[in-house]
């Protein structure tokens, strides 16, 4: 593994463990540092990528009278980084290319968000099968015919727009995205989006950029935000798998969790 876990800003070996949940159909992995279970995952093999239905992190010890962390000292931080390499590393090798998926929650999706997951454009989700199978094989035409002819390929195309020109109109204050939708410069730009430009950008929720801006000047996303713009189906967009690909140094997908289970696997530099 190349992610470290730090303790005292200094890093700590750890291992990693992997067994069958007793229901079937799901994966508990455990981060284990001094025989002690710091945190994990629950994750399922879905048709075309990894899903990851929680995360735990266990390394925060807190006092009952305040909520807050009784001994920082005692702290392990990068869990979710760990957990993360784990599931691309995991998914590269069930030939699932890297792709992952969570379902968040109002309290989990920042932190998802910061790992680089993002929101998925929620009306084109009946979408998502068949813009999977076309990303695995992006000469079958007849995929391409039944994703056009689909009621929700407008809002494909509208979203990719957004997603491809969000920068030009943000100095605008853009804050109603059904204004966004009707602007002229806006529905101008629509009818130049070709079809594989759609399924690159459309795919994810033009409030990401919302979320990004914020969550970069350090600004405190409401209750509301937080439900609307960080809960729901999130994935990793490619550029992100392509950065922790190099990150992690996945040079081959078959030998990518070569070394990784077992009492000997430590963070290596």
């Amino acid at each position: 593994m190349k992610t470290p876990l730090l303790k005292n800003n200094k890093t700590i070996p750890y291992s990693i463990s992997e067994n069958e949940c007793p229901e079937g159909g799901k994966f508990q992995v455990k981060i284990i540092v001094d025989q002690q279970f710091v945190g994990g995952m629950i994750y399922s093999i879905q048709p075309y990528s990894l899903k990851i239905h929680r995360i735990d992190n266990y390394t925060h010890e807190v006092d009952p009278k305040d909520n807050s962390v009784a001994d920082k000292s005692k702290q392990v931080s990068g869990v979710g980084r760990v957990v993360t390499e784990f599931a691309l590393r995991k998914s590269f090798k069930l030939g699932k290319e890297g792709h992952l998926e969570v379902d968040a929650v109002r309290e989990t999706g920042a932190g998802y968000f910061k790992i680089g997951f993002r929101k998925f454009e929620c009306s084109i989700l009946n979408l998502e099968d068949s813009i999977s199978q076309y990303q695995n094989n992006p000469e079958d035409k007849g995929l391409e015919a039944k994703i056009k002819e689909n009621s929700s390929y407008k809002f494909l195309v509208q979203s990719a727009t957004a997603n491809i020109y969000f920068k030009d109109f943000v100095v605008k204050g853009i804050k109603d995205w059904d204004a966004f939708y009707n602007m002229p410069e806006f529905l101008e730009k629509e009818e130049t989006v070709d079809f594989n430009s759609a399924i690159k950008f459309g795919i994810y929720d033009p409030n990401n950029h919302v979320v990004s801006q914020k969550l970069e000047n350090n600004q405190v996303l409401t209750y509301v935000e937080c439900f609307q713009l960080l809960t729901g189906p999130m994935a990793l967009p490619q550029e992100k798998i392509d950065e922790y690909k190099n990150l992690f140094g996945i040079d081959d997908p078959a030998e990518a969790m070569n070394g990784i289970l077992g009492d000997i696997t430590h963070f290596s530099e």
